[in-house]
């Protein structure tokens, strides 16, 4: 076995050399890395280049795509290791990391680059980034224990949320009001939009960005607040739009968050916060849901985000090999059996993915592309209620966007359809249910969002929550 293994890594190594753009030849090598030995022959055979960190980020990316994430992750370690003061490998770790679902891991990532670029000029860097300020908010969170979800991740662990608790007080954006000198001075430094940045200063950016999103969606409320105000004056300086540039996601996940702390702060509330989390797994649309309270069986329960980012369900298929598949089974490994999950994917199905392949002929029409996809999500449902013995309660998909409203209302329907199908089946044992609130997230005559319910154009405001609420209430 082990000399096939050798070889294989050998043979795709020195075709992807030749041709480093071909898909096959990506994925044959990533299955060959992941074997075991596998990166072991990798690393010997690169001998030589093996501390070239632009060899060794090139190779995990060509990895990475077709699910060889761990093994991706210590290739990105090594380029951050041989380049500690590149924000670019530094991003591409941290993402790395995040699909791993070490959320602790990630935020030490970024904590390691800004503790150390803090101090110096970097190459191709010529703005001055918070750094130090970044590294300072990380500074005793990466010395906590490791981040889990099942213990509703930082929420109740990290001590600076104590400050939250006080009376109940929602978090403010400025975190009560207290933006500090660092803040302020970075916004002195930054007037409006007069900021051209380079490649390299753009991926410190997205590595901010990405600090807040992390601390947000792992419960470290109060940091995420703090380094969001030093990011903040960043992102407006841009002459450009950032949403233009390569580090769009990274910025559209940090104003989502950002928003959502200024306008709709958490209320703290301390006996729910002591319960076991329910978790709402999604794609960027368990932001909107995040932290926020709803009641189960009469008992309130603070909702607990998975995140995985550009989740479909069309991922989910069984031969899929693409890595948001693994980033959501990484964020459900680690949960006990008896665990309660909401789970929140397909609009992205709805918003690229059907309406692609039906438009290539793959399927006759939209209702059959809907079908296939819908049966692959039911299917990973059943699956977890089996093996991990989880109960599953499905969210509706939100009709956020005008152009695929009538997608979605269409896939709604057949979603619920086949829901209910087998929700009554031994298979499901009692423990699926639909949470069927779709029509009270549409205006009266089903056309539009419901106008109270936008909040930036591709996410539901965290108003909606309230009929989550009414949902779960139901449920017997």
């Amino acid at each position: 076995g082990n000399k096939r293994v050798k070889d294989a890594v050998s043979v795709f190594l020195r075709l992807l050399v030749r041709e480093p753009d071909n898909a096959q030849v990506k994925r044959l090598l990533a299955k060959s890395v992941a074997a075991q030995d596998g990166l072991s022959f990798l690393l010997e055979e690169i001998a030589a280049a093996a501390t070239a960190a632009s060899a060794l980020a090139f190779l995990a990316n060509s990895i990475k795509e077709w699910g060889a994430v761990q093994e991706a992750a210590t290739l990105f370690r090594k380029a951050t290791e041989a380049m500690p003061y590149s924000g670019t490998y530094a991003l591409n770790y941290t993402h790395t990391l995040e699909v791993l679902y070490d959320m602790a891991g990630a935020l030490r990532s970024v904590h390691s680059f800004c503790a150390s670029a803090a101090s110096r000029l970097l190459p191709g860097v010529s703005v001055s980034m918070p750094l130090q300020e970044v590294a300072d908010i990380l500074g005793d969170l990466v010395a906590l224990p490791d981040y889990t979800p099942a213990q509703g991740g930082y929420l109740n662990a990290d001590p600076a949320n104590r400050a939250l608790e006080d009376g109940g007080t929602a978090l403010g954006w400025t975190w009560g009001g207290k933006v500090g000198a660092s803040a302020r001075r970075t916004e002195e430094s930054c007037p409006l939009g007069s900021t051209s940045y380079s490649n390299e200063a753009l991926d410190v950016l997205a590595l901010l960005c990405t600090a807040v999103k992390v601390l947000y969606v792992s419960g470290a409320l109060a940091r995420a607040a703090r380094a969001a105000a030093l990011v903040e004056p960043l992102r407006v300086g841009s002459s450009k739009p950032l949403h233009e540039t390569l580090i769009r996601n990274e910025v559209a996940y940090f104003c989502c968050a950002r928003q959502l702390m200024e306008e709709f702060p958490i209320e703290w509330d301390t006996e729910a916060a002591k319960r076991p989390g329910l978790f709402l797994a999604g794609d960027s649309h368990c932001l909107t849901g995040a932290w926020r309270k709803v009641h189960l069986r009469g008992e309130a329960r603070v909702l607990v985000p998975l995140l995985t980012t550009g989740l479909k369900a069309w991922h989910l298929r069984d031969d899929g090999q693409f890595y948001p598949k693994k980033q959501f089974l990484n964020s459900v490994k680690g949960l006990p059996r008896g665990t309660q999950l909401i789970m929140a994917f397909g609009e992205i199905d709805c918003r690229e993915g059907i309406l692609v392949s039906v438009s290539r002929d793959r399927y006759k029409d939209l209702a059959e592309g809907i079908q296939v996809t819908v049966d692959i999500y039911v299917k990973v449902l059943l699956r977890l209620i089996q093996e991990n013995g989880f109960e599953i309660f499905v969210h509706p998909i939100p009709p956020v966007l005008n152009e695929t409203r009538e997608v979605v209302k269409l896939y709604n329907s057949i979603l619920e359809l086949e829901v209910a199908k087998v929700a009554n089946t031994k298979a499901a044992e009692g423990k699926l249910h639909m949470l069927g609130f779709f029509s009270a997230l549409l205006s009266p005559d089903r056309q539009f969002l419901r106008p109270d319910l936008v909040l930036d154009g591709t996410h539901l405001s965290p108003r909606y929550v309230e009929e989550l609420d009414k949902a779960l209430s139901r449920i017997k």
